[in-house]
């Protein structure tokens, strides 16, 4: 392999390199389950709201509550089961890992009615308090 093989080649890399860390440095965007909403479409004022955060240390956040993983299944559990159920919100940090942030996604996703408007991710939601019922 000649010079110019060598230095077109790291020059590929590179640019590969350059594109993955551009998509992702932003945690909210990376892996985006498509049938969530992602801008703020609603302030009726008759759905609530729960906000769940991944911290970049893995660390539950549930309306602002430190919660362990195990609790956050059951805690899921118990919002599908209620009369009105809340618009969980996802606010993943940026620099969260990447694998936490889909299995986020994936409890989310098998607990709540995701498809039918249920589950939001994004700093779009920034606006909106958490106000959802403290489960």
């Amino acid at each position: 392999m000649g010079r110019r093989e060598k230095i077109l080649g790291g020059v590929f890399w590179l640019m590969a390199l350059a594109a993955c860390l551009a998509i992702a440095s932003s945690a909210s965007n990376a892996c985006r389950a498509g049938h969530w909403d992602t801008k703020l479409q609603w302030d009726t004022g008759l759905s609530a709201l729960s906000v769940l955060e991944l911290t970049t240390e893995n660390q539950v956040l549930f309306d602002g509550e430190d919660i362990p993983w195990p609790e956050l299944r059951s805690r899921l559990a118990a919002i599908s089961e209620l009369p009105i159920r809340p618009i969980v919100v996802f606010r993943p940090a940026i620099g969260a890992d990447c694998r936490q942030i889909v299995r986020v996604r994936a409890m989310i996703d098998h607990s709540l009615e995701c498809k039918n408007g249920g589950c939001a991710e994004g700093t779009e939601w920034d606006g909106q308090r958490p106000h959802g019922p403290n489960i």
